[in-house]
């Protein structure tokens, strides 16, 4: 597996990407970086030698080369091999572009009934791109045939040769590669940021949830003793508790229902319950020690 780099990617925030720390990664899996390819003319397969590297390394095919062969020109049996003149004619006119009418071209102008100079007329006006009568429509489309015309309204094909491949970079990935190491290095501070804070959110949760149980044991173990001891020992208890009791005006939550999410409240209720279970142990009453006995023994189990 092969690590592509990557240079000035957009991070998407709704999309999950693997990141791996620095050092993590194999070196041997690194791909070693390529600059933009100029421009050379050649298609991008010839230019990486594709078909070469492949018959290369499976170690089969053939490798097309040109062949050289007699091919049969009769131009060179009627006027002979060409040979460079020593001197060519010096001519500073210029040179006149006519068409040469073949025997096709007479046939068709002898079934529309245009003559030759009309068909020179013609030819040029088409070769200007000038505008022709509509009455000559279908000898325009037969001459366009024949000749290269750039043209919208006839349209022609215009033909292309060697066409050139063109790379050119955005603007935008045209940074430098310190700016591009800055900002890979300030994205992986804040995602070790963002995991330090997901980890502290979680222990703030677990602590959350052990004063909860602590808060749930507290209200029934207030519920038991209230439940197990006597009249007395009930009064004194309310009375400490509707005597030292916050008042709503303070911020707290009134009412049986909402001691459960009240922690001010529950702290103070262990205070006074721990209060009342000391001076309740002191007094020279059995049947007030016997529930406090009672009450240890349960919960000493």
């Amino acid at each position: 597996m092969v690590y592509k780099r990557k240079r000035n990617v957009k991070i998407d925030n709704s999309k999950s990407y693997v990141i791996y720390k620095p050092g993590s990664t194999d070196s041997l899996f690194l791909e070693e970086y390529i600059p933009l390819a100029l421009d050379t003319g050649m298609e991008a397969d010839e230019e990486k030698e594709v078909h070469l590297k492949s018959i290369i390394e499976e170690g089969k095919g053939d490798i097309p080369i040109p062949v050289i062969v007699d091919v049969d020109n009769p131009a060179r049996k009627e006027y002979g091999k060409y040979i460079v003149p020593k001197k060519y004619v010096e001519w500073f006119g210029d040179a006149s572009n006519e068409y040469f009418v073949n025997d096709n071209d007479e046939k068709c102008c002898r079934e529309m009934g245009i003559s030759k100079e009309r068909l020179q007329e013609l030819l040029l006006t088409i070769a200007r791109d000038q505008c022709v009568s509509n009455e000559n429509r279908e000898f325009v489309e037969i001459a366009s045939s024949r000749i290269l015309v750039r043209s919208d309204k006839l349209d022609s094909p215009a033909y292309i040769c060697f066409r050139r491949r063109i790379v050119k970079p955005n603007r935008r990935s045209r940074k430098c590669e310190e700016q591009s190491k800055e900002k890979v290095e300030r994205m992986w501070a804040e995602l070790y940021l963002l995991e330090k804070l997901c980890k502290l959110y979680y222990n703030k949760n677990m602590l959350e949830r052990e004063f909860e149980e602590v808060e749930e044991e507290l209200v029934k173990a207030a519920y038991t003793l209230m439940k197990d001891s006597t009249k007395s020992i009930k009064k004194k208890i309310a009375r400490k508790i509707r005597g030292d009791a916050i008042k709503p005006s303070e911020g707290t939550n009134s009412g049986r229902e909402g001691l459960l999410f009240d922690r001010l409240r529950i702290k103070a209720l262990k205070q006074r319950i721990t209060e009342a279970r000391d001076k309740a142990c002191t007094e020279d009453n059995e049947a007030e020690v016997k529930a406090l006995r009672r009450y240890n023994l349960m919960h000493s189990k």
